[in-house]
C-alpha cells in the first residue's frame, strides 16, 4: 500500500520478474522511464532489469498485490 505522495524508489531485480496487481486507487509506474499509469483491476508485469518506480499521485491510497518470481532475497538492485 501506498498513501497519496508516497513512493518506491527506483529499482530493478537482477533475476525476478515482479507483476503488480491494483487493487484500489491509482498509481504512476515508470518502467524504464516510460510512464503507465495503473488503476482497480490493472496488471503490469516488469521482467528482470528493467527499472522501475512508482509514485501515488492521487488522493487515496494505492491498495495492491505484488507478486516476486522467483522470490529471491536481495535481488533489488536500487538505481
Amino acid at each position: 500500500m501506498l498513501k497519496p505522495n508516497q513512493e518506491f524508489k527506483q529499482h530493478h531485480h537482477a533475476h525476478a520478474s515482479e507483476t503488480f496487481y491494483t487493487l484500489s486507487g491509482e498509481i504512476h509506474m515508470y518502467v524504464n522511464d516510460e510512464l503507465q499509469i495503473l488503476k482497480q483491476g490493472d496488471i503490469l508485469k516488469c521482467d528482470p532489469k528493467e527499472d522501475h518506480y512508482v509514485v501515488n499521485k492521487g488522493s487515496e491510497d494505492w491498495k495492491a498485490v505484488f507478486i516476486k518470481s522467483p522470490p529471491i532475497d536481495g535481488d533489488s538492485v536500487y538505481t
